[in-house]
């Protein structure tokens, strides 16, 4: 499955230095508890992608609170995020298949999962065009790649803000509606969101070994969901 290393491998110097570099707005919150929020978003995953023996990859899976969950389904379930402390963190608390690199630079084979999982992650990734290539990549065809991303339009900004140098965390109201310039000074991950622009279909326009149409017809239902 690993190109270059084993599942429970590449926790690289790249990946540590990478996440202390960036702060908790720019990484974001992970699912610390699994409540009915999560079991909701559960059963619109399994949905679009079977979990029974599925191969899944979580990519920005903090703690692992999904692949922990998606573990009752498949004992095929693993997940990849940058910030390693958070690895470690589920690592200690019992999950397994937690591995530490970043959603650009994918350390798997190509094809290697039946499903790809990108769960409030694509605004936040330092490239989202190349991580959702790298998500392509290892999932076989006739794979699913899922996203959940912000609606560029929700009322609320859910990554929290900052107001001088002083982070305040929360659901602050009417963030997403500020002039661009100003929504990015306070909110310090404005820049990636909206993280689509088209650029799901150019991919799978551009995978001429995947039949592009029908993707895009699955990206259009996950979309609307």
């Amino acid at each position: 499955m690993s190109r270059g290393g084993g599942k429970g491998e590449g926790v690289t110097g790249t990946a540590t230095t990478e996440a202390h570099r960036l702060d908790q707005v720019v990484l974001g919150h992970p699912s610390y508890v699994w409540r009915f929020g999560q079991e909701r978003r559960l059963a619109m995953i399994r949905h679009y992608l079977p979990l029974e023996g599925a191969r899944l990859l979580d990519i920005g899976c903090g703690i692992g609170a999904y692949v922990r969950r998606i573990g009752d389904f498949t004992d095929h379930a693993c997940g990849l995020d940058i910030d390693i402390a958070r690895l470690q963190r589920g690592a200690a608390d019992g999950v397994r298949g937690l591995c530490a690199g970043v959603s650009e630079s994918l350390p798997f084979a190509d094809g290697a999962f039946d499903g790809v999982l990108l769960n409030e992650v694509i605004e936040h990734v330092r490239d989202d065009r190349e991580t959702l290539r790298e998500a392509l990549r290892v999932t076989r065809p006739g794979g699913r790649v899922v996203v959940f991303a912000p609606n560029r339009f929700y009322p609320f900004e859910t990554h929290g803000v900052y107001l001088g140098k002083r982070y305040v965390f929360g659901n602050i109201p009417l963030v997403s509606y500020l002039p661009d310039a100003l929504r990015r000074r306070v909110a310090r991950d404005a820049g990636r969101q909206d993280p689509f622009r088209g650029r799901l279909r150019q991919l799978l326009h551009h995978r001429a070994e995947r039949p592009a149409a029908a993707s895009r017809r699955r990206i259009r239902r996950v979309r609307s969901a």
